[in-house]
């Protein structure tokens, strides 16, 4: 286990700690968000090396999530989320570099934003989709999916 695995996983663990774990993990998709969202604005602008740290900082949250999941009590929940938080680490991977790397990134943070807003309608948290949400952030203004 690398050394940004494991403290990703501890800050997981503190924060279930901390707090309920269903608002855990929805606090760590929004900071996965936050990352992303930044990673597609540097990449807009042309700044590959940020963007690349930003998309890290996504990767390794991901990664420290994978490692909590009880894939014997999860059943096939557990292996969805494991294969989720994988496809999404190799898109991530795949995408920053890529003449089309903040498109890619914003593809990845709506899918995001779908599964955090899943988890925190079971955490009786509010929806983070909104515009309003989005551009605390400094995304660009929401435009929904179809936009160009």
């Amino acid at each position: 286990m690398t050394l940004p695995m494991a403290r990703a996983i501890d800050a997981y663990r503190r924060a279930a700690t901390a707090v309920p774990p269903a608002h855990a993990v929805v606090l760590l998709y929004d900071e996965v968000v936050n990352a992303l969202t930044h990673a597609e604005q540097h990449a807009r602008l042309g700044r590959y090396d940020v963007a690349f740290e930003r998309g890290q900082r996504a990767v390794t949250i991901l990664r420290g999530l994978r490692g909590t999941l009880d894939m014997d009590r999860g059943g096939t929940l557990a292996q969805q989320l494991c294969d989720t938080y994988t496809r999404n680490i190799f898109a991530i991977n795949a995408a920053i570099g890529k003449a089309d790397a903040a498109e890619r990134l914003r593809a990845l943070v709506l899918g995001l934003v779908a599964l955090r807003d899943a988890f925190a309608a079971l955490a009786a948290m509010e929806p983070r989709g909104t515009p309003r949400r989005l551009e605390e952030i400094g995304a660009p203004p929401w435009q929904g999916p179809d936009a160009a």
